[in-house]
């Protein structure tokens, strides 16, 4: 018999159902209707490799499985969710999109989402979260992961998380770490391997350069002679504080070889002294009107200990006013215009010079004296310099008469002599003087 046709088959015991060995089913469908919710239709193949169709309570579901419970591929088909178990491999024989995550979503939600869970019943910082790898064969045929991302939990406690992204590839045969996001900072080239790193402008291509090889920077230039290099079409460095006027800034230009320190701190600011600090003390400061102030002193001289001898820590000019008086302190009476006499200070140098002029001897007696020089004189025994009298005139004394006169040590004043042929030297009286007479005087003592 070749062909049997029966409307129904019913099975004779329940338990054991119908068994139809080797069934081939042609040119149409199988249609089972008024399963219970869990069953389905269930092909048992050697070795236990079971793929089954099933209705669930809910929804229709596919799942191709093996060993029964472990299945590896499950399609709810009323959500359209799909989930895979286990590790999964999609081919392609060409360059064509092998996979592409669609969303028709039109809200302003994120969409579509590539998710990457780590499932973990004990978290614990330093998990690896997930990896990306970037694989392709090398020139020998090993299959290299040539680049690759990766998560790892940097801390897992809850409401203090952090992370850590790193991402590594190849330089050189070496698997290096070019950029990594590390919880509270970001490293680039962790590993302190040879790569350089650039950032491109609109209009320069290097408007930042690390070298990576020479440890030095660049700023307009991938070639960095220095630590540090900047090569700017304006050559202007700017220091800028950010004020309400938003005037306080300092430059540093650099024109035609020369080096430029600009301080304008504008209108709203009166001081705009450029000043020079080594730990937190002034040291140099150089004045709106071009004057420099150096309070320790300039060293002079082809050693760099800052020898007293060699540094020359005063300079300044300025007018003292002359007096004269005898040796008992009786004071001459003085022009008051033309007592005002010039002096010069370099280093511990006093320089003088001027035209006093008497007003009135009155009861003036011996030992006359020059009183008020600016600078008290060094205190040494050997100290004594002279002061010169170039013309003195309406004098009381000989016309072959020499006037001097000589600095005191760790004194002020400057006793008056006087010598002549027939007398010799002898000290100045105010007898020799008279009123209305006058005196050039120019000379240099050592100060203090």
């Amino acid at each position: 018999m070749s062909e049997i046709r029966v409307d129904t088959i019913s099975e004779k015991t329940s338990a054991n159902g119908v068994t139809i060995d080797g069934v081939l089913l042609k040119d149409g469908n199988i249609t089972m209707s008024g399963l219970a919710a869990g069953s389905g239709i269930t092909l048992d193949l050697a070795g236990s490799d079971n793929y089954i169709i099933e209705e669930s309570s809910t929804n229709d579901v596919i799942d191709f499985g093996q060993g029964g419970a472990s299945t590896k591929f499950s399609h709810n088909i009323s959500s359209g969710a799909l989930t895979i178990r286990g590790a999964s491999t999609i081919t392609t024989a060409d360059n064509t999109d092998t996979l592409t995550l669609k969303s028709t979503d039109a809200d302003g939600n994120s969409g579509p989402i590539l998710r990457l869970n780590r499932d973990s019943g004990s978290p614990a910082d330093g998990d690896v979260i997930g990896e990306i790898h970037f694989n392709a064969d090398d020139d020998a045929g090993n299959t290299t992961s040539f680049f690759s991302m990766s998560a790892n939990i940097r801390d897992a406690s809850n409401g203090d998380e952090d992370v850590q992204m790193v991402f590594k590839g190849f330089r050189g045969g070496n698997n290096v770490n070019y950029l990594e996001f590390d919880g509270d900072h970001v490293v680039f080239n962790e590993g302190s391997a040879d790569i350089d790193f650039r950032v491109e402008s609109n209009g320069n291509a290097n408007m930042l350069f690390v070298d990576g090889g020479n440890d030095k920077v660049g700023i307009g230039t991938n070639a960095p002679a220095d630590a540090l290099h900047i090569k700017a079409g304006t050559g202007i460095i700017r220091l800028h504080e950010a004020t309400a006027a938003d005037t306080k800034y300092g430059e540093i230009e650099s024109s035609n070889g020369r080096l430029f320190f600009h301080s304008d701190r504008g209108a709203a600011e009166s001081n705009s002294d450029m000043r020079f600090h080594i730990d937190n003390d002034e040291k140099v400061r150089i004045h709106t009107g071009g004057q420099m102030s150096v309070p320790a002193g300039i060293e002079l001289g082809s050693g760099l200990d800052a020898t007293a001898s060699n540094v020359l820590d005063d300079y300044e000019e300025g007018t003292f006013t002359m007096g004269m008086a005898d040796a008992s302190g009786n004071a001459l009476t003085m022009n008051g215009t033309y007592a005002v006499m010039h002096y010069t200070k370099i280093g511990n140098m006093v320089h003088i010079n001027g035209l006093p002029v008497i007003t009135s001897i009155a009861s003036a007696g011996s030992d006359v004296r020059i009183t008020g020089l600016p600078f008290t004189s060094k205190n040494h025994a050997t100290n004594y310099s002279t002061l010169a009298i170039g013309y003195a005139g309406s004098l009381a004394i000989p016309d072959d008469t020499v006037i001097t006169a000589y600095v005191n040590q760790n004194s002020t004043t400057a006793p008056m002599r006087i010598w002549t042929n027939t007398s010799g030297t002898d000290h100045l009286s105010a007898s020799q003087l008279s009123d209305g007479g006058e005196f050039v005087i120019s000379g240099t003592y050592i100060a203090a």
